[in-house]
């Protein structure tokens, strides 16, 4: 038996051969462990790691799971879940999952699997659960979102649907709700889809009112304290601040709700950074609930400015200028850039905004740090 006691463990590392998953045998060595005994992995994983990621079959590096001995090496699924889920980071990942592309099969899989796991989905694919409200009508076509969302409308039971669909629509329109249901995994769930594009729409909705009134909630707050001008210009930055001749101070933007990990920052906001980065900003606004209220009083209290944020994107930046495509491999705590079709995107993490100013200490280092302000001023 392997690891019988413990003098025989090092002898048994350095000849043992292990049963693996994929029916061979292997010698025990770096890289190969068990599953975690307490949490199976899903055989769904196993299958999508292995037709989707581009990587090798786990069969190859999992120990086959009757040789059950606490001492040999582990790993938690997420071995598996995380290389998948990084698949949704990708900057073209709509056409990716566009029908008939390659992850599409792939989208509907873990939506499935999704639908009924959500809270251990949302440890485990933090990336897909950010971005599958918004792939909905992506996946399914226009065509079938079109039917999908025309049904939703109906706001009638599903068996009503049902008979709806045999007695009242023609040829093509059966064939694109068959279509639907075939792709939403039934009539019942098409009905769930439905919803949760009609939801997606509301939400992109909802992050542009929010944008707008973290921006109204920062030029109220500074008609308090601030005199000189301050621009809109959005390019690469959301406003620019004024004093004397000096050049403008850059601000940008972005909130995000409570225990979120990343702001996505685009490539042009990103390289904006880097190039000013002695006098640009990131302002994170952190909202405590979805729907919370962003006013001025609200923007003072929870505003948090990072003047260090061009110096922390400029690796990063520069390397994706440069042609690096391999920089950017995510770690939390990080920044992480994905490129796609020569454009880019840079995603700052929680612990990249832990060092920050306050709303009171920003504007003194604007007065006495950066526009060296006189009391006269």
């Amino acid at each position: 038996m392997l690891f019988r006691n413990q003098d025989y463990e090092e002898l048994i590392r350095k000849y043992a051969i292990i049963p693996m998953q994929d029916g061979k045998f292997r010698k025990l060595e770096a890289g190969i462990f068990r599953e975690d005994n307490k949490e199976r992995f899903d055989p769904l994983f196993k299958e999508m790691y292995r037709d989707y990621t581009g990587k090798e079959d786990p069969g190859k590096f999992l120990i086959a799971n009757d040789i059950n001995n606490e001492k040999l090496p582990w790993k938690a699924s997420d071995v598996l879940t995380k290389q998948i889920d990084e698949l949704f980071i990708s900057g073209d990942i709509e056409k990716k999952i566009s029908p008939d592309a390659a992850l599409n099969p792939l989208f509907h899989k873990l939506n499935d699997w999704f639908s009924l796991n959500e809270v251990r989905g949302v440890e485990l694919f933090p990336h897909f659960d950010r971005e599958r409200p918004g792939l909905y009508v992506k996946a399914f076509g226009p065509e079938v979102s079109k039917m999908v969302m025309a049904i939703h409308k109906l706001k009638r039971p599903i068996e009503e649907i049902e008979a709806l669909a045999n007695l009242n629509m023609n040829a093509s329109e059966l064939a694109l709700l068959v279509k639907a249901s075939l792709m939403a995994g039934g009539t019942t769930k098409l009905l769930q889809v439905a919803a949760e594009i009609e939801q997606a729409a509301k939400d992109a909705k909802w992050r542009k009112d929010v944008g707008d009134a973290a921006e109204k909630a920062f030029i109220d707050a500074m008609t308090d304290v601030w005199t000189s001008d301050i621009t809109n210009p959005d390019m690469g930055y959301d406003f620019e601040i004024y004093h004397s001749d000096t050049e403008p101070y850059l601000l940008e933007i972005k909130s995000t709700v409570q225990f979120n990990e990343t702001i996505k920052m685009s490539s042009y906001q990103g390289k904006s950074a880097k190039n000013f980065q002695h006098r640009y900003a990131l302002c994170v606004l952190i909202r405590e609930e979805h729907d919370t209220v962003v006013d001025k009083d609200y923007f003072i209290d929870n505003a948090k400015f990072v003047t260090s944020i061009g110096k922390l994107v400029e690796g990063k930046v520069t390397g994706m200028e440069n042609g690096l495509q391999s920089i950017g491999n995510y770690k939390q705590g990080e920044i992480k850039t994905i490129l796609d079709d020569e454009r880019y995107s840079v995603y700052v993490s929680r612990s990249t905004w832990d060092e920050y100013l306050s709303f009171g200490d920003f504007i003194e280092f604007l007065k006495n740090d950066y526009f060296k302000m006189s009391v006269a001023d």
